[in-house]
């Protein structure tokens, strides 16, 4: 990846109605320490050091603003990637001159419309 991007461990958000109930799936799927319970959800191990964590519905949509749930995403989807910046400036203005949707959240990350980004939120953090 280039040298000022780069995603941080365990930001890579999936959305399902019930993730203690897809947990056997998971298990048969990626083996069963691979599959941790995490608060309402799940983080799955998908390899070394890459992780997917699995929100409920209900979460996403405190996470995320509701005018880029709407319409509502088919769940189970892949909902959010966050992405580590140095620069939330430049970010910003890159995103802009590209013509690219983006709002800026109340913890400072930088959220793009997923309609721009293949069905999926980028969440640009600074330091992630």
């Amino acid at each position: 990846m280039p040298r000022r991007l780069r995603a941080p461990e365990g930001e890579v958000y999936a959305a399902v109605e019930a993730p203690n109930e897809a947990a056997p799936a998971y298990r048969r799927l990626l083996g069963e320490d691979a599959v941790v319970p995490e608060g309402a959800g799940l983080r799955l191990r998908i390899g070394s050091d890459a992780f997917i964590d699995v929100i409920t519905v209900r979460e996403c949509g405190n996470r995320y603003p509701p005018e880029f749930l709407d319409p509502p995403p088919e769940y189970p989807c892949l909902v959010a990637v966050t992405i580590g910046i140095e620069d939330p400036d430049r970010a910003r203005r890159s995103l802009s001159a590209g013509g690219i949707p983006w709002i800026g959240g109340p913890d400072g990350r930088i959220l793009t419309d997923p309609a721009a980004a293949c069905g999926a939120i980028l969440e640009f953090i600074q330091g992630a």
